[in-house]
Parts: structure tokens; C-alpha cells; sequence
């Protein structure tokens, strides 16, 4: 079956393809969509991911007539936020299609397109553009940045957010097509560099950091070799990882930042000059 045959079959009809879009380069493996389907909406770590992004939504562009994520995969993200905020315009990419079917089972208004990040065909057309944990899969993330700075329109901004510290890498990381792990100073002078100024950088997971750490130990030395494991957690311990996520926000929320966590959420803004 052609990928057109397959897309009349989805609902509400066929996705548009970005003519640039090059779906064949490895930066993520499609099989993994169907697998992170099975978690993603129960799971703490998705959960608390979402919230944390319609938070910063929130406080910092909360007038934002509509929202771009790339990288969009199942959806899960853009699910959360189009209930939250009923009055934004979203529109989800991705470059495998495969992410797209799933998403569009799962959205309900959102709009779907098929586009690669390296050569966007985005320029100036979005008050908000998002990017969730996509930038460390891509080679030459300094050239995705600058195109991530094109789509936004002048005086939006962007929030991203990337796994945090190097030392945590582990085959988790090389089996999700991961390039690096990044600093705060890293993903910083990135951003800078693009001509984004940074509103807010807060890191994530910062009370699990410990048993993150543990977890990655214990790969390292040839236990906990199960696909996927992080992800495949007992009920129980997801209802705990939960609260301790709810904590977390709570913290957060107050202005207690925690300077460690094994993810990073940056808020930009691009200027008005741009």
C-alpha cells in the first residue's frame, strides 16, 4: 500500500506532505511510535512533560492566537493542549508519517502536516512554536534552531525542552537515535546564537534525578536490560511518580527552581526587531 493509499484511509482525510520533507533520514526510529503509544498517556513522566509545557504556555504567552509543534510524534503533547487552551489554532509536524497516524487518532481540532525541521518550510507564521524533546535527535541542531527562530513571528517565542546532563547517557539514549544530552550552558549559546532571548530555563525530573541516575547504573553494569524499561513501570509506581511530579510543579510554581533534572525546559522569546 502507497503512504497515499494509507493516508485516504485516516480520518478527515489525507495530511499534506511539505515537498522538503526527507522521511528517510535516522533520526528516530517509526517503529517506536506504536511502542511509546501504549505509555504515553498514563505515564507520570508525559504527564508531568504536558503540564510543565502548558504552564510555561500560560505564564509567558498566554495571548498566542496559534502553536506550532514540531516533532509532534502520537500526539500526546498537542492532545493536552488543545483542551487546555480551546481558543489557540494548533498545528502538529513531524517528518515520519507514522507519528501522524497515531496523533491523528488522538487530536481532536489540531491540524497535521508532514514537514522535516532542516529545511522548514515555515517563515514568520506562528505566535508560539514548541519543540519536545526533538532537538537532541537531529545532527546540525544549530541550523534546526535557526529555522525553529524563522517560523516564529516577531515578538513570539518558543519552548523547548531536551534531555539534561551528558553523564546520564546510556543505550536508552542510543536506542531513541539520541545525538547528545545538553547543558544549560549548552542549549543556552545555542539559543542565543540563533537570536532567541531566554525568558526562563528550568530543569525537569528533578526530584526522580536520583533514581534516574540509579536506573542508568544499573545498565551500565548489565541489569535492567528490558526495551524500553523506563517506560515500563508498575501502576503503583507511577501513581508515586506521579505525586512526586505534582510536588515538583508545586515547587516550580512557587519560583523554587531546582538547578538539576534530567530534562531542561527553555522559554524564548524572539525580538520584535527580528
Amino acid at each position: 500500500m502507497t503512504e497515499q493509499e494509507k493516508n485516504s484511509q485516516l480520518p478527515n482525510g489525507p495530511m499534506p506532505c511539505v515537498p522538503s520533507c526527507d522521511p528517510h533520514r535516522q533520526v528516530f526510529s517509526p517503529d517506536l511510535y506504536g511502542l511509546l503509544r501504549e505509555f504515553e498517556d498514563d505515564h507520570f513522566w508525559f504527564q508531568h512533560r504536558s503540564m510543565l509545557i502548558a504552564m510555561a504556555l500560560e505564564n509567558y504567552f498566554h495571548n498566542a492566537a496559534d502553536f506550532l509543534e514540531i516533532g509532534c510524534g502520537n500526539g500526546v503533547v498537542l492532545g493536552y493542549l488543545e483542551q487546555r487552551f480551546p481558543k489557540v489554532l494548533f498545528v502538529g509536524s513531524d517528518v515520519f508519517v507514522e507519528g501522524l497516524h497515531f496523533a491523528r487518532r488522538r487530536i481532536r481540532r489540531s491540524q497535521l502536516v508532514q514537514a522535516d525541521l532542516t529545511r522548514s518550510p515555515f517563515r514568520h507564521e506562528f505566535d508560539v512554536v514548541g519543540i519536545f524533546d526533538v532537538l537532541e535527535h537531529i545532527d546540525n541542531d544549530v541550523l534546526a534552531i535557526g529555522n525553529l527562530f524563522d517560523s516564529v513571528r516577531p515578538g513570539g517565542g518558543a519552548l523547548i525542552t531536551v534531555p539534561q546532563h551528558p553523564f546520564l547517557w546510556s543505550d536508552s539514549d542510543r536506542r531513541a537515535c539520541h545525538r547528545r544530552r545538553y547543558t544549560k550552558v549548552e542549549l543556552s549559546e545555542k539559543l542565543v546564537r540563533s537570536g532567541f532571548e531566554i525568558l526562563e530555563m528550568v530543569s525537569f525530573i528533578s526530584l526522580l534525578l536520583p533514581l534516574v541516575i540509579f536506573s542508568r547504573f544499573l545498565k551500565k553494569v548489565g541489569i535492567g536490560k528490558m526495551k524500553l524499561d523506563e517506560f515500563r513501570i508498575p501502576s503503583s509506581l507511577n501513581k508515586c511518580f506521579k505525586a512526586i511530579c505534582s510536588l515538583e510543579r508545586l515547587l516550580l510554581t512557587s519560583g523554587l527552581s531546582i538547578p538539576w533534572g534530567s530534562s531542561l525546559l527553555a522559554v524564548v522569546k524572539k525580538p520584535v526587531s527580528s
